[in-house]
């Protein structure tokens, strides 16, 4: 009974069982701002003036063995959930228009790398008869050498 008079005491002291969540400690909110000042006006704008497609892009990685999370169990009788073992994900690359919520994507079941970015970039070129202008995070395979290159080749803003 002492669990639950303990549980109970900490509800109504105002504690609630929960999982962490993460926030990113490496983000400087002098440049969002600046971002938000300069570079998105100029985004905005470039994209209205040349009636070009503004999208936003990421990627999204679904693990198919599953997530654990935390629960109570009797000390010393940690939960196990069986898993085939098999450790691997569905992956998909996605570009949204901000005019018009067009929805560009390709599922691959490579690896995020240049590679297949590029690949995903230059079949959203083929079936794009605009202009983009691309607005993209800062993971090592957008910015790439590769990557710049071809941005440099497409005219890519």
């Amino acid at each position: 009974m002492l669990v639950f008079y303990i549980a109970e005491l900490l509800k109504n002291l105002g504690f609630s069982f929960q999982k962490a969540r993460f926030i990113s400690d490496h983000l400087d909110e002098d440049k969002r701002a600046e971002w938000l000042a300069e570079t998105w006006p100029k985004a905005f704008n470039l994209a209205r003036k040349k009636g070009a497609y503004l999208l936003f892009g990421d990627e999204v990685s679904f693990p198919q063995w599953g997530s654990l999370s935390y629960t109570w169990a009797r000390r010393g009788n940690l939960p196990t959930i069986k898993t085939s073992g098999t450790r691997r994900a569905f992956r998909v690359f996605g570009l949204i228009d901000f005019f018009t919520g067009k929805f560009f994507y390709q599922p691959t079941t490579s690896r995020f790398n240049s590679d297949t970015y590029q690949a995903f970039l230059i079949s959203v070129i083929r079936r794009s008869s605009k202009h983009i202008v691309l607005i993209q995070d800062g993971a090592k395979y957008h910015t790439s050498k590769q990557l710049k290159d071809f941005f440099n080749l497409t005219n890519l803003v």
